[in-house]
């Protein structure tokens, strides 16, 4: 992560090679940690089993969430890493999370029914806005047990036992999840289905979302999320980012590779681009474009 200061106007990053060869950034990137990530969510023809485990073909062909960051760690990468996948078909969401986790031994897995003490474990929680208005929205959370926590806000009222303070019902939805632990990691599967939160999303449609992951093996809390948010609480939902359901495949980077004519100089990978950032915090990730000049000025 690299802070600049209020007063600077210009970032660059150079590669520079002297002589003939090939040199290239791996997949190096460079964002705005406060710019909100999207994610463009595939239509499906066959939908993965909820099972646990990530390891259907279809997973592969999903919207990937990755990079998770620090809780209120200005864009500092999580040490243990995350990943959350999504797709959907015309039933259902569907989303996965794999769970680096090195401690595999030391997960805590207490709770033993579904309820609040899910978040006192280790745990994975998905936020969606629905409607998209930066306020509302829906939480949904899977321990390493593979018990269930869910909570609603709406507006201005929170709703977590789904009645409203009015004593008018909030309908949960009934959606359904499976994890799976392994020798170096946990991931889990959960299915949303849409007749349960008013009828499936049309090519186009918005939701702001955000992925979220306690880890507590270790022996201490360490709090991550997808779309960087400052504080101390995921449910921030004016920082969630957007997701947008398509009908084709999830649109991934194309890489460029530029040849460079005589007098010979290096191959560049990718496509030189020149990036300008004023105040604020940075975060050289995967999918940054990269400025690439000859020279230092």
């Amino acid at each position: 992560t690299v802070s600049t200061s209020p007063k600077s106007k210009y970032f660059k990053l150079s590669l520079i090679a002297t002589g003939k060869g090939t040199v290239w950034f791996d997949d190096a990137s460079l964002v705005l940690i406060s710019e909100r990530p999207s994610l463009r969510v595939p239509r499906v023809t066959q939908a993965p089993t909820v099972d646990g485990r990530v390891d259907e073909p279809v997973w592969q062909s999903s919207a990937l969430a990755e990079g998770f960051m620090v809780l209120g760690g200005s864009g500092a990468i999580a040490p243990v890493g995350t990943r959350a996948r999504l797709c959907f078909d015309p039933e259902a969401l569907y989303i996965a999370f794999e769970c680096d986790e090195p401690s595999v031994g030391s997960l805590v897995r207490r709770t033993s029914r579904d309820g609040h003490e899910v978040w006192n474990d280790d745990c994975v929680e998905v936020f969606l806005d629905l409607e998209h208005d930066r306020s509302s929205y829906l939480h949904l959370g899977v321990s390493a047990s593979g018990f269930k926590a869910q909570e609603r806000r709406l507006g201005k009222s929170w709703y977590t036992d789904w009645y409203s303070t009015s004593g008018q019902e909030a309908p949960a939805p009934k959606w359904s999840a499976a994890v799976s632990v392994g020798e170096r990691s946990w991931s889990a599967e959960l299915r949303l289905p849409f007749d349960q939160i008013g009828g499936p999303p049309q090519p186009g449609t918005l939701w702001g979302a955000n992925f979220c992951r306690t880890r507590r093996a270790g022996g201490q809390e360490e709090n991550s999320v997808w779309s960087y948010t400052e504080g101390q609480f995921y449910a921030v939902p004016e920082r969630f980012g957007t997701l947008v359901f398509v009908t084709g495949p999830a649109q991934e980077p194309v890489r460029v590779v530029r040849q460079i004519a005589d007098p010979p100089m290096p191959t560049i990978v990718p496509q030189p681009q020149r990036v300008q950032a004023g105040s604020g915090v940075v975060r050289i990730t995967a999918r940054t474009p990269v400025v690439v000049a000859p020279d230092l000025d």
